[in-house]
């Protein structure tokens, strides 16, 4: 049975796993921005006369599961299966409140009503605590394009003398940009830090910042790039994909990273920490600042060094691209359209 997912942006880091599906029959597929506008309004419209003929409705990002006038669509049309599918947790909640001028209460009976599932345990547990005490989320983990795979190679090109560090995602508190500049100004000279995204809070005061550990160091330590429409090559070209963040409910970028052979550093506060559990060969999850200084010293450069892990890397990422995520999520699916009414 054919489902219709509902989502707010191609360009939204919710959207990214789910928009792979646009080939795959099973579903079709209905923007709905937030914005109040002329054009979104008769996107409503469309979306009321699509999921008259269709019984699953797929409701991806915070985005669009908090959105006022989606569920007033909603709300007149009976006997339908409704799925949320989160891929946020409270700090976006929070964010998304403030924007729909709306308060947790006005929308809680929707969520325990419908099928929830969480792109990690991180989401699933500030879900099930806010809304859900007595019935659990699912989980299905997000999933990346596994064909793009130029610039994997199963033997290490690095060189030890010269380790480059990467990082991909907005330049921001949240993403935990200083926490990156910390860890390169702390390092030796051998390790040089690059990060790629869109400059979204790079002011002054930490321009000022970047300028003064790389004068100490007496060489461009520190690289911003700003945003790239090629993180392949970057990916390719890094030795160490290392994201600090402050909160991150999944990150699918230690993913992409891993599909190039990369050992990844992984915030303790993001969602795909769990995945690197007993997985001492992809990744380190680190417990604070200091537990991260003293791993680049001493066991860094045993982790990128051996080849035999590299194709480890590559093949666990392969394992969490699309056509398992597609089975996965038929599967809740099949399993919500045989459950009984919540």
């Amino acid at each position: 049975m054919k489902s219709l997912v509902v989502y707010h942006s191609k360009n939204s880091g919710a959207a990214k796993s789910i928009l792979f599906l646009k080939k795959r029959n099973a579903f079709s597929f209905q923007k709905i921005s937030k914005e109040t506008t002329i054009f979104n309004f008769f996107r409503l419209i469309l979306l009321f006369i699509r999921a008259l003929f269709i019984k699953n409705i797929i409701l991806n990002g915070i985005a669009v599961i908090a959105n006022p006038n989606i569920q007033k669509v909603l709300k007149v049309l009976p006997n339908k299966k409704i799925i949320l599918y989160w891929h946020e947790g409270e700090y976006h909640w929070n964010q998304t409140l403030k924007y729909f001028k709306i308060k947790t209460s006005d929308i809680a009976d929707f969520i325990a009503s419908a099928h929830n599932i969480c792109d990690s345990q991180r989401v699933k547990e500030w879900l099930s605590h806010a809304f859900l005490p007595n019935r659990q989320p699912d989980v299905l983990y997000e999933c990346i394009d596994v064909s793009c795979t130029i610039g994997f190679h199963s033997k290490s090109t690095t060189n030890l003398d010269h380790i480059n560090v990467l990082a991909v995602g907005n330049l921001c508190t949240r993403k935990g940009f200083d926490d990156f500049l910390k860890i390169a100004e702390q390092s030796s000279n051998k390790i040089n830090f690059k990060w790629a995204g869109k400059n979204v809070e790079y002011d002054l005061k930490r321009k000022d910042r970047v300028k003064e550990i790389n004068e100490n160091w007496g060489y461009n330590k520190v690289e911003v790039l700003g945003f790239s429409n090629h993180p392949s090559k970057l990916y390719s070209e890094c030795d160490v994909f290392f994201l600090p963040s402050i909160d991150e409910p999944f990150g699918i970028v230690y993913l992409e990273a891993l599909l190039y052979g990369k050992f990844v550093i992984a915030s303790p506060n993001s969602g795909f920490s769990e995945l690197l559990k007993n997985k001492p060969n992809l990744g380190y999850v680190y417990t604070d600042l200091v537990d991260l200084v003293s791993f680049i010293d001493n066991r860094l450069l045993e982790k990128i060094s051996q080849n035999d892990y590299r194709k480890e890397r590559h093949l666990f990422a392969k394992s969490h691209g699309v056509d398992n995520f597609h089975e996965n999520l038929t599967r809740l699916i099949a399993k919500y359209e045989n459950a009984t009414p919540l």
